[in-house]
């Protein structure tokens, strides 16, 4: 009984804490638009941000018009314009050592005492996710796993479920684990046009009014 009323307390605790941090959120960014149970620290916001219900991001930038899906957990990512991620989507992993150290688990190299004992007093192996960039107009799809430390290119695709483990190049096509290409978006002289133009930089004025062009590529780049 006492426990059960314990976890009441504590449920009912947690979502004044996050209610009053989405306040805070949306104070500093106001056209971001939130889900439910929203969690966000140390990151910046574009303009018409959209972080669905159960999105997790810490030390992370978003550019405009970028939006996450469902239950997506992001760490030490930068995040272009007009990108896409899909519901359940991980950016950015802890790591475990895999050479040298006789056992993987942190109670032997971490202070941060994990399971709540650490058998050291110093920090032995940096656990934190290293930066990763995920550029413009990408779109990576659901449940897909980037452990940190790579690049995705503008225009990239990631099909759903891949767990990518190098660089993705930009306006390539991967999917897989681990991912691989599966093709190009475009022939080589349209990926060239399409990163000469960067419309992504485009001001919001000039892309409304080319927003008819983007629906046929060949048309697009002849402007």
């Amino acid at each position: 009984m006492i426990r059960a009323v314990k976890h009441i307390i504590r449920s009912f605790w947690n979502r004044i804490t996050s209610f009053g941090a989405e306040i805070r959120l949306l104070r500093k960014s106001p056209t971001l638009k939130l889900g439910d149970r929203v969690l966000a620290s140390q990151c910046e916001f574009g303009e018409r941000v959209y972080l669905a219900s159960g999105t997790v991001a810490k030390n992370t930038r978003l550019g405009d018009f970028s939006y996450c899906g469902e239950g997506v957990k992001l760490a030490n990512v930068s995040i272009g314009r007009f990108t896409c991620i899909g519901p359940g989507v991980t950016i950015g992993l802890g790591g475990h050592p895999l050479k040298n150290f006789a056992s993987i688990h942190p109670a032997f190299y971490s202070t941060a005492a994990q399971v709540g004992k650490t058998f050291t007093k110093e920090q032995h192996y940096q656990e934190s996710p290293p930066p990763t960039h995920i550029g413009n107009d990408v779109w990576i799809g659901a449940g897909v796993i980037i452990p940190g430390g790579v690049s995705v290119g503008d225009g990239a695709v990631v099909a759903s479920g891949a767990v990518v483990v190098k660089d993705v190049l930009p306006y390539e096509i991967v999917g897989g684990v681990p991912a691989k290409r599966i093709k190009m978006r475009f022939d080589a002289d349209t990926v060239k046009s399409l990163l000469k133009v960067k419309w992504w930089d485009w001001p919001l004025e000039k892309i409304e009014r080319q927003a008819a062009q983007f629906l046929n590529v060949k048309e697009f780049i002849k402007q």
